[in-house]
């Protein structure tokens, strides 16, 4: 498989119609249209309100949070600033701006924008600030070398993930069966299930019966051992997230962007439903009801 995933024909990109991930996302969308339709002002106050909930307590306060105890501990105790105030301002900037982007694009195109702001900017920045918080509390209970061995971890996990996605996209797009590779990474993902966990547990299992294998009290045992399981299956579930469901979702996009004329027809959608009242005056496009 020598072609690339972003150099589909429009027969094949449609085959991405097919991921198990999108289908969901496309199936919980048709849903929400069909509510929308008997309840139009009830659930737009809703997703106006339910959007500046999950922005403010679950992007900005979080992080907010890290970059003012990092901080304040880094001038307060003088040690390295983990997650100082310009990361934080940078994702809020970016969020802003992506998030402005998404209101004048095309139509078709809202929704591969949403998904880029909240799921892939919103997310990235949140991992980046919450794993500042644990990179302090590794640093100041003297545990950076296990914290940089459980990154290092996933860093491996990750560019597996990426080469794994990239491969079953190819065949997705391109029909291609199932080879060797394939079945070999399966194998080896279910070895690391099995081999990692049990790794750490066997660490730490060490250092609660004799905290003197690393100079911590139980307490702090107890806590770095929280932060970096912790860690470790948040920045798992991350990178799950955004190689599997994020990625794909986001490839569609563009593929629509690509190929938006194929994609309007095969949707039987007019030119003002397929981009939207104000992106056709901003480009001074003019609508044909009749032209499908």
């Amino acid at each position: 498989m020598t072609k690339s995933i972003f150099s589909a024909t429009f027969e094949e990109s449609k085959n991405l119609l097919n991921d198990s991930f999108y289908k969901k996302d496309k199936a919980d969308q048709a849903n929400n249209e069909k509510r929308f339709k008997y309840n139009r002002k009830k659930i737009v106050t809703f997703e106006i309100l339910g959007g500046i909930f999950a922005t403010l307590f679950l992007l900005i306060l979080p992080g907010w949070g890290a970059s003012y105890l990092c901080t304040r501990l880094a001038l307060e105790k003088g040690i390295p600033n983990f997650s100082p105030f310009f990361i934080f301002k940078g994702g809020l900037l970016l969020l802003l701006i992506f998030g402005i982007i998404s209101l004048i694009v095309p139509k078709y195109w809202k929704i591969f924008w949403g998904k880029f702001d909240y799921s892939f900017i919103g997310i990235v920045w949140l991992l980046i600030e919450a794993n500042g918080v644990i990179c302090l509390i590794g640093y100041v209970f003297h545990e950076f070398y296990l914290l940089l061995l459980t990154y290092f971890v996933l860093l491996i996990i990750l560019i597996m993930f990426i080469i794994h996605r990239i491969h079953l996209t190819k065949i997705l797009l391109y029909k291609v069966k199932e080879n060797q590779l394939d079945i070999t990474f399966k194998r080896t993902i279910n070895l690391l299930y099995a081999i990692i966990p049990s790794l750490v547990s066997i660490y730490f299992v060490i250092k609660i019966i004799n905290p003197n294998v690393v100079k911590t009290n139980f307490t702090f045992t107890v806590l770095i051992t929280g932060s970096l399981l912790f860690s470790f299956c948040l920045n798992l579930f991350g990178i799950f997230l955004e190689v599997y469901q994020v990625s794909t979702y986001l490839l569609v996009g563009y593929y629509y962007h690509k190929y938006s004329e194929d994609y309007r027809k095969l949707e039987n959608k007019t030119y003002q439903q397929w981009y939207g009242k104000f992106y056709m005056k901003l480009k001074g496009l003019k609508d044909d009801e009749t032209k499908q």
